[in-house]
């Protein structure tokens, strides 16, 4: 039931050791039954996956990660290989230790800059909590489970693509070094689903599957939201205290003096935007592009939290959006991120006003300012190998090179990992370039190259100033940050055909290649390309919510 690995206890599914303070310690709705409906003065309801009197379906295993398992879980090795396993994970059996605990929470937000009223796990059951060997908490969540009393309209089911696009987006991002979500599993439930892919009235069969999804909390912007929209001020103070306590315990001894400097729930909020920014920041650096960036899909803990029709940037375009409907206006594509982020978070910190007084929001508005320039700042510094920073040099530096590859067309990706191999010590440092026009199969005119050169000196000179002339170390230093691997749509779009035909073999191959981003590998070398015409179409590089 329980063994020992060097020191680590390891645990059978079945004995997994869950809690529930989130049930145990804030208000639950007093309906037990399960129908769509407004739930007020309530942070959850309680909720059973659907599948667990389904006779005639059996699960499947499409994907499992790991190292999820084994680091955050302590589960044993074999686990992944029990229908057991598989079952659970499918939403067919619940644990013992989350039986009659397993909930969905309540939340409003704002999509696309309006107020969309109660919103809420439409299709999420939490089971439970778990607090590792390393004294890590996990909440692990079914994402298309069943339908909950905030479905709305939709069915409470999940489809093979997405969850797949969500289980290595996850892990992508994870391997990039950015606050997200996690994923241990992908399990296919033998049930088909009916989806309108892109919303024109073409209705079709899709098969459906149950991603199993873990963070420390999945606690939401739309959480606070929906309390203060309803002036449930004693819930608001309820859940804040509970976020405090659980996550941000540091403020605990803080007073709740309202409007004073050193007041708990304004150190809380202040906290929650610092993060949030160090996130889009870290997005931005790295090219991602989130696509539906509504209030209710912001962390507290400044996770990046539902993977929908995201997107990596491929050949530069601010304008990129990965989100089919977010065309035409592409509120949410590549350029306004930040913004979208900070306009995100004003609502949050606006959802606490009752804490601690209106005067507040500007002071913890400008963390955010601070604290997105300061980390985009030495993401840039990082990427560019320097080891000072000049904000108004070297930022003219990095717009001067983002403009190249705008007006060139080049893959935003393999251009930052490309800076690597320029030489301070070669007489034409431009040569590296040049070669990687031709590993790429692309040709500038001479104005073009002109440009190019002129940067590249500028570049060296740079290096030159502060004496970074070490060309080996500052490789090593700039490819532990610059990726040669990004999930592209186009992989993303092949692995999930091979999967609907039962092949899962791309899926393994993708999660082994993204989760190891900066080791180059010749074996690795087809995912390093960039897409081909084909590909640069809506169903492939650009998506629709349908889920």
């Amino acid at each position: 039931m329980v063994l020992k690995d060097q020191n680590c206890v390891k645990y059978q599914l079945s004995q997994l050791p869950l809690q529930h303070t989130f049930v145990s310690e804030l208000p639950q709705d007093p309906q037990r039954e399960n129908f769509v409906r407004v739930v007020r003065r309530s942070c959850y309801s309680l909720v059973a996956p659907a599948f667990l009197k389904e006779k005639d379906s059996r699960p499947r295993l499409v994907a499992w990660c790991p190292w999820v398992a084994e680091e955050l879980l302590d589960l044993e090795q074999n686990e992944r290989n029990k229908e057991f396993t598989w079952e659970v994970f499918g939403g067919f059996r619940v644990l013992e230790s989350s039986d009659n605990f397993t909930y969905a929470q309540c939340y409003g937000g704002h999509q696309f800059g309006n107020w969309a009223g109660q919103l809420g796990d439409g299709r999420v059951i939490c089971i439970g909590e778990y607090i590792n060997q390393k004294g890590e908490r996990w909440d692990i969540q079914l994402k298309g489970a069943g339908k909950t009393p905030y479905g709305r309209f939709a069915d409470g089911f999940a489809v093979l693509r997405s969850c797949i696009r969500e289980f290595l987006a996850s892990e992508a991002l994870a391997s990039l070094g950015i606050p997200t979500t996690r994923a241990l599993c992908v399990v296919e439930t033998g049930k088909d689903v009916l989806r309108d892919l892109f919303y024109n009235g073409d209705v079709k069969p899709e098969r459906g599957a149950v991603l199993t999804r873990l963070a420390p909390s999945f606690i939401r912007f739309g959480n606070f939201e929906l309390l203060a929209y309803y002036n449930d001020l004693e819930t608001l103070r309820k859940l804040t205290d509970y976020c405090i306590e659980h996550y941000f315990p540091e403020f605990l001894e803080a007073t709740t003096i309202f409007s004073d400097d050193n007041n708990r729930y304004a150190l809380f909020a202040s906290r929650v935007v610092e993060l949030n920014a160090e996130m889009v920041a870290k997005w931005q650096a790295v090219g991602f592009v989130h696509g539906v960036m509504n209030t209710d899909n912001f962390s507290i803990l400044g996770l990046t939290l539902d993977y929908g029709p995201f997107g990596f940037l491929d050949r530069y375009d601010p304008l990129y959006t990965p989100n089919s409907t977010d065309l035409p206006g592409r509120r949410y594509c590549y350029l306004n991120q930040a913004q979208v982020a900070r306009w995100n978070c004003q609502k949050f910190v606006q959802s606490l006003i009752s804490l601690y007084g209106g005067a507040t929001v500007f002071n913890i508005m400008e963390k955010f300012d601070e604290t997105y320039s300061s980390c985009l700042s030495n993401c840039y510094r990082n990427k560019l190998g320097l080891l000072t920073w000049n904000e108004e040099t070297d930022k003219q530096l990095v717009d001067s090179f983002l403009d190249l590859i705008q007006t060139d067309q080049l893959d935003y990706t393999n251009t930052w990992r490309m800076l690597g191999n320029i030489q301070t010590s070669d007489e034409f440092p431009q040569r590296h370039f040049e070669q990687y026009l031709i590993s790429r199969k692309r040709t500038l005119d001479s104005s073009r190259k002109e440009a190019w050169n002129a940067w590249i000196h500028r570049y060296v000179t740079r290096l030159w100033k502060e004496n970074n002339t070490n060309d080996l170390l500052r490789k090593e230093r700039m490819d532990k940050v610059n990726p040669c691997y990004i999930l592209r749509n186009y992989f993303l779009f092949k692995a999930v055909q091979l999967a609907e035909s039962g092949n899962f073999d791309e899926v393994e191959n993708l999660l082994q290649v993204i989760s190891n981003p900066y080791e180059e590998r010749p074996e690795w070398n087809v995912y390093s390309e960039e897409p081909p015409e084909w590909a640069n179409v809506v169903g492939v590089c650009v998506n629709s919510c349908s889920s």
